[in-house]
């Protein structure tokens, strides 16, 4: 980036796993890598799963510090009403700003930041999964037997 150029826009990173210890440093690596290599002043995350686990709460918490090294800007779509207590709950909406939609963020925050770019964040599943999705769909290929 040039001196003296703004960026433009705002970098939109869809999260929809829930970030649990099997996939927390696959989706902190794969969120983090998009964020350094965006220069968009204002990031966020748009969290669509049902779920917000202290591993998702620890990523968004050390994504924003990164951030604020940087002088650029976090915003937290939570899209879920469960999602949106945890944070309250754990007092986070008043660390991260924390918003129910998307129109919330351009509400918030007009301007030269208004155009977006996309990025889906997702993290392979963890291999305990990948071995239970074989062995379902073996067993029901075989018949169907149970456990």
């Amino acid at each position: 980036m040039r001196e003296g150029v703004q960026p433009v826009g705002r970098l939109v990173c869809e999260l929809h796993d829930i970030i649990d210890l099997d996939n927390e440093s696959a989706i902190a690596a794969a969120l983090f890598r998009r964020v350094v290599g965006s220069t968009a002043p204002v990031v966020v995350v748009d969290v669509h799963s049902s779920l917000m686990t202290s591993n998702g709460l620890r990523v968004l918490l050390r994504l924003r510090a990164l951030l604020l090294e940087r002088g650029r800007v976090l915003w937290v779509v939570a899209r879920q009403p469960m999602v949106r207590r945890v944070f309250r709950a754990c007092r986070l909406d008043r660390t991260l700003r924390v918003v129910a939609t998307p129109a919330a963020v351009r509400d918030h925050c007009p301007g030269p930041h208004c155009s977006d770019v996309h990025h889906l964040v997702r993290a392979a599943p963890p291999r305990r999964a990948r071995r239970r999705l074989r062995d379902a769909v073996s067993r029901a290929q075989d018949g169907g037997g149970t456990r």
